[in-house]
């Protein structure tokens, strides 16, 4: 009796033992779900370690706004294009090469075609450093015998551009404190709830770098395109004067004669048929009226 009633004891003593352990062990995922469903929201626990970071880069980026906005800097993205008429057309792409090498550019596209004999026309997009851009568009100008078309554009991004650092700045804190949570995550179904958040966070990081690195490549390397050709083949009456003019209405009206010459030939031959039906057709009505003329009284 004595020892079943031992047993007994000691049997419930496990038993709140367990349950003790089991409710400190569930605290921490019950914590981490919560905090998961309060992403957004300051941390509660880890908030003291994160505010000392987040602090610091606010700070930061608000100081670097702030001495943009005094210096008044502008984020331009500038680009041209210039339609020029060259001698050489050769001559004057190995120049246009070795004057984007001096500047620091590269050349990002070009398509050369020969539309006339004797006649070469191309277009080049190159890519020069921004500080170089007005020296490029004069300097492009000056390898052609003349300017036919030029075109500058300027593309403000500053409110885009500053946009994009404040949203990740953002998402880079809001990635540190659901990388403070995952390490608070004790089951699994936490760990992947968490990590799922985490790399929905980091593909719109990627996205916003992305696109902010994009923006600053077209600020730096500003695109001029240009098309360049060789002089264009003048008609006759172009550069002839009065009798060139006279010689070619001459020309023009042997080809209208020629024209209406060939037409009538071929209407007379197509109705040479429906021609000879017709004339057999009067001829038998010619011939019955003859012969009722000669012989009144045999047809009356």
């Amino acid at each position: 009796m004595n020892r079943s009633i031992l047993f007994c004891l000691a049997m419930y003593i496990v038993a709140c033992g367990e349950k003790v352990n089991f409710a400190d062990k569930s605290e921490p995922h019950s914590q981490a779900g919560a905090a998961m469903r309060n992403i957004q929201a300051p941390l509660n626990e880890q908030g003291a370690d994160a505010s000392p970071i987040a602090d610091r880069h606010e700070h930061s980026s608000t100081a670097s706004l702030y001495a943009a906005e005094k210096k008044q800097d502008r984020i331009i993205i500038k680009n041209g294009s210039l339609q020029i008429q060259v001698q050489n057309y050769d001559e004057t792409v190995s120049k246009l090469r070795t004057m984007v090498t001096a500047w620091g550019g590269f050349v990002a596209h070009s398509s050369t075609s020969v539309p006339y004999a004797d006649v070469k026309e191309g277009n080049w997009t190159i890519r020069i450093p921004s500080e170089h851009f007005d020296t490029a568009m004069t300097g492009v100008k000056t390898l052609g015998q003349k300017t036919e078309r030029e075109s500058v554009e300027g593309q403000d991004i500053t409110e885009e551009f500053y946009d994009l650092e404040a949203r990740l700045r953002n998402k880079r804190l809001e990635e540190e404190q659901v990388q403070a949570i995952l390490r608070r995550a004790g089951t699994i179904s936490d760990v992947l709830e968490v990590q799922r958040e985490l790399n929905r966070i980091r593909e719109e990081i990627e996205r916003a770098e992305g696109r902010k690195q994009f923006l600053s490549d077209r600020v730096k390397y500003s695109t001029i395109n240009i098309q360049m050709h060789e002089a264009y083949p003048v008609t006759v009456s172009a550069s002839g004067g009065f009798w060139a003019t006279i010689a070619e209405g001459f020309a023009d009206g042997f080809k209208g004669f020629a024209n209406v010459l060939s037409s009538t030939i071929t209407v007379l031959i197509a109705g040479i048929p429906v021609f000879i039906v017709f004339g057999l057709v009067i001829r038998f009505v010619f011939l019955r009226m003859r012969r009722h003329r000669e012989n009144p009284k045999t047809s009356g």
